[in-house]
């Protein structure tokens, strides 16, 4: 930023703090400094990182197609999920992050670099369930084969957070204030724009006595759960060809509804831990056709080529799950795959 925008928007913050009253306790120039700082100069900072990282991945995703490869865009779920090819010797990971991407923010979309083939979603990273009794199943000497796949259940506990209302005391510590004001005057006239702030230590309140939230934390029972796919009972594949850029879906796993096992199938294989038949695979996709449309646009803004962020193609998911045709209380439209 030029010197110039930045004393005005310096000017902007001051006349703005005049008319509203607004209190700088230590240092007021540098106060408004900040504030100019946080409104105007990080999200340019941001921005023109935005756009850094953008350049980058369009080099990066050009050089791979010149050598033939293929390009996915996977919007990150929030479980981490593996996909491997049907080859068994290619495969990737994504996602582990706590929330997924939100509506308009594409800065959790990441693209993976594969080989020209067919992948298919082989393993969701382990999911908790917390505030969940512990299981304690028969144990099979022998797993047998599954149609679906197989699922670790893990007990464990969690350390789980409560809040509780601890009374405190007053609070009292000083501030640096304007306490007074020196003017300049002319026959006993105050001269506009002439007085000065002095400013000194006053005691205040920092914190009134009352009761407060507190939190602390209890360890409470709670399962971890592993599931693993067969290739041809995978409930997602998708299919990318050489020099393809495709923009795909999110499947979106929730915990609790997800995933279901045969309790009469598992075989214990170590302390606290069984492995199970899988019986039930439940998933909500997120189509993402209109979000690759805004995605280009974003792509674009930061310094993308038109031509290059057209040859994005939005192709989704191939789905080996039937859709559930009940009315759900969260609205979602859900996919079941099961034996």
């Amino acid at each position: 930023m030029k010197l110039k925008a930045y004393k005005k928007h310096l000017i902007i913050f001051l006349v703005l703090s005049i008319f509203t009253h607004k209190s700088f306790a230590l240092n007021p120039v540098l106060d408004i400094i900040n504030l100019v700082k946080d409104k105007v100069i990080t999200p340019i900072k941001q921005d023109r990182q935005a756009k850094k990282n953008a350049h980058f991945e369009a080099a990066r995703i050009s050089q791979a197609l010149i050598k033939g490869k293929s390009v996915i865009f996977f919007p990150t779920p929030s479980a981490e999920q593996v996909w491997v090819d049907d080859l068994g010797d290619e495969g990737f990971s994504i996602g582990g992050k706590e929330t997924s991407p939100k509506a308009g923010d594409f800065s959790q979309i990441s693209f993976i670099v594969v080989e020209p083939g067919t992948y298919y979603l082989e393993r969701i990273a382990p999911q908790e369930q917390h505030k969940t009794q512990h299981v304690n199943y028969a144990n099979n000497k022998k797993i047998k084969e599954n149609s679906i796949g197989w699922v670790q259940i893990t007990n464990t506990q969690f350390d789980e957070r409560y809040t509780r209302p601890v009374w405190k005391n007053e609070q009292r510590g000083h501030e640096q204030r304007v306490v007074s004001q020196t003017c300049q005057t002319v026959n006993g006239v105050e001269i506009y724009g002439s007085c000065i702030s002095n400013y000194g230590w006053v005691e205040v309140v920092t914190q009134a006595a009352g009761y407060y939230p507190e939190p602390y934390y209890v360890k409470e029972d709670g399962i971890i759960f592993d599931t693993i796919f067969n290739e041809n009972q995978s409930p997602a594949s998708i299919t990318v060809n050489a020099g393809e850029v495709v923009f795909t879906d999110e499947l979106i796993f929730l915990s609790e509804k997800s995933i279901g096992w045969d309790t009469d199938s598992c075989a214990k294989s170590s302390q606290n831990q069984w492995i199970c038949l899988m019986k039930l695979i439940r998933f909500t996709p997120y189509d993402s056709e209109n979000r690759n449309k805004d995605f280009k646009k974003y792509l674009v803004k930061n310094g993308w080529t038109q031509d290059l962020a057209d040859s994005i193609i939005y192709r989704p998911l191939k789905l080996n799950a039937v859709s559930e045709r009940t009315n759900n209380k969260d609205g979602l439209p859900y996919y079941v795959h099961q034996e």
